[in-house]
């Protein structure tokens, strides 16, 4: 909760999360993850079941 810095629910990512952006629509949630996973997680929100995971995004791959 931003008004009081509440923690309301938390998850163990296993990586550091990077970015975190919220459905405009669903309750649904989004988060990047940098070393060392490289990754785009959809999280359903408030169960933080994991819905979907992109892998494989490391912005200093050379191709």
């Amino acid at each position: 909760n931003t008004l009081t810095a509440q923690n309301l629910q938390s998850i163990d990512t296993g990586s550091q999360v990077c970015n975190l952006a919220w459905s405009k629509h669903t309750n649904e949630l989004v988060s990047t993850h940098g070393y060392s996973q490289h990754q785009i997680v959809v999280w359903k929100y408030p169960s933080m079941l994991q819905l979907a995971r992109l892998t494989g995004m490391n912005p200093h791959r050379r191709k």
